[in-house]
């Protein structure tokens, strides 16, 4: 029983991790104006994730959405963390290196704060981080060359990785009190929105009021947000935070995958070197995940 419920819990994550790992391509097709405000986007897919997983509890549970609004308060400000982290990072030392950092950082913090759930790793799930991350430096040095690797840049990359790794912790939380996926990650949406919206103070959103703009937000809102997120809340109910994260490096895996299928662009040996690493990780955190079991 245990066993089938790993499994599950598994390919949740695989999942969720294939859904975030078509975000940027979404992305290219919004239109030009939302290309250029990347904090913007990001609270597009927040905000419009969440109203959808919102009504989807509505209509599915029929209640529970005013319980976890109250509940997944902490759950919104990690989702603010992660994003402003990773977006502010970004601007700092360019996709690579920010995307590197935040994955990289969470990767290791979730194994830690799994403890506190009395999920203690095991050294072979630790050798899978490991493993990830020296993936995720290897796919992300190609880009890393002309980056200026400042002090501003990096604690921002760390907040954002502190971010999503506590989010997990926390919608791991919300379960063990009752909560479904839907609820939970909808209210927690929700709330990264609301305290997102200080930081769009100048910037442009009337691309919104266009067709193609809104088409862009929900494509953002529904595919890379509301389903990999619930997704992701319904592994976390079947396995560790850690294996969770491990597994989850699916995301840039898919992330590279289509960029080179779908966009035109071209993988270095290295890159594909650190994709191969990051399989590796996502492998043996699978297979700890059923030996626990």
């Amino acid at each position: 029983m245990k066993s089938s419920s790993s499994v599950l819990g598994i390919g949740a994550m695989l999942a969720a991790g294939l859904f975030w790992g078509g975000s940027g391509t979404i992305s290219r097709f919004a239109p030009a104006a939302a290309l250029g405000q990347p904090l913007a986007l990001a609270w597009t897919r927040l905000f419009f994730g969440g109203v959808m997983l919102c009504a989807a509890a509505l209509v599915v549970r029929r209640r529970g959405v005013l319980s976890a609004a109250r509940a997944a308060f902490l759950a919104g400000i990690c989702m603010a963390m992660n994003q402003t982290g990773f977006f502010m990072s970004m601007d700092v030392l360019g996709v690579a290196l920010s995307t590197m950092l935040v994955i990289g950082s969470s990767l290791v913090m979730a194994g830690v704060l799994g403890c506190f759930l009395g999920e203690v790793p095991s050294r072979l799930w630790w050798f899978a981080a490991l493993l990830g991350v020296a993936g995720s430096c290897l796919a992300a040095a190609p880009g890393s060359a002309g980056a200026s690797f400042q002090l501003a840049g990096l604690l921002w990359g760390l907040l954002g990785g502190l971010g999503y790794a506590l989010l997990g912790l926390n919608l791991k939380l919300l379960a063990r009190r009752g909560l479904g996926p839907l609820e939970s990650n909808g209210a927690a949406l929700l709330w990264g929105a609301a305290l997102m919206l200080p930081l769009l103070w100048g910037h442009d959103m009337s691309w919104l009021a266009t067709a193609r703009g809104m088409a862009s937000a929900l494509a953002l809102g529904f595919f890379p947000t509301a389903v990999p997120h619930f997704f992701f809340a319904l592994a976390l109910t079947r396995i560790t935070v850690g294996q969770s994260y491990t597994i989850g490096l699916v995301e840039p895996l898919t992330a590279g995958l289509l960029g080179v299928f779908f966009l035109g662009e071209t993988a270095t040996a290295v890159q594909a070197a650190g994709m191969a690493l990051e399989f590796a990780c996502m492998a043996l955190a699978g297979w700890d995940a059923l030996h626990k079991s």
